[in-house]
């Protein structure tokens, strides 16, 4: 039986975690490189496009130039 994802954004590794953890904010065009070295490493990892929130009127808008936030196994995030 499958169990259905949890918590991953638009593109992962393929490798799975309990809980993730935000490392930071990477250039999109990079992404694709780090979830594949971090699957080499067996680390889950997964990318979400990074957004930010106004505190007032908790608006969301996308940073200028995009990134993607890039998270990982929370287990393993010094290692990452």
């Amino acid at each position: 039986m499958t169990l259905p994802r949890r918590g991953r954004g638009r593109r992962d590794n393929g490798l799975d975690a309990a809980l993730w953890s935000p490392v930071r904010d990477v250039d999109p065009r990079v992404g694709e490189h780090l979830l594949d070295l971090l699957e080499a490493a067996g680390i889950a990892a997964y990318l979400e496009p990074s957004t930010d929130t106004d505190a007032y009127t908790r608006t969301v808008s996308l940073p200028s130039p995009p990134s993607d936030r890039l998270y990982v196994d929370r287990a393993r995030r010094l290692e990452a």
